[in-house]
């Protein structure tokens, strides 16, 4: 009994530590709980850059091991909820720059953000979409 409260309280103490929210930025459970402390405070560090508008944070941002499936869905989720907060229009200017494979990564995860998101913090996964929320990001042609 003395091990399994031990392991309770080491979970606890663990979870208790990592950041689930960064700015205003929320980092989702199904991303939280496959991050180490070490990756957590990687991943705060990017966001806190996303939204000083670094280039560079975004090309880091889609490259953010997310361990597949609802992970990368949440890290979709992250990259809308720090577009919503900076502007569609500074996003635009702040990723220009970035090679288009990346710009096209981030495209796709701006699309299960949108879709799987609560950009309205409703608790109800929005189901939005690129061409009615970002229509300038939409109509960005990368080819």
């Amino acid at each position: 009994m003395k091990s399994l409260y031990i392991i309770f309280l080491s979970i606890f103490i663990f979870f208790g530590c990592l950041d689930a929210n960064v700015n205003g930025i929320i980092i989702n459970d199904s991303l939280l709980s496959q991050q180490s402390y070490n990756k957590n405070q990687t991943l705060k560090k990017i966001i806190i850059r996303c939204l000083n508008q670094e280039s560079s944070a975004f090309k880091d941002l889609q490259s953010f091991e997310c361990g597949g499936a609802a992970g990368c869905y949440n890290l979709g989720y992250i990259l809308t909820q720090i577009i919503f907060k900076i502007g569609e229009d500074n996003y635009i200017k702040t990723t220009s720059q970035l090679p288009h494979q990346i710009q096209e990564y981030l495209k796709a995860f701006i699309r299960v953000g949108l879709e799987y998101g609560d950009n309205n913090y409703d608790g109800v996964m929005d189901n939005l979409r690129i061409k009615s929320t970002f229509p300038k990001i939409d109509q960005i042609n990368l080819q």
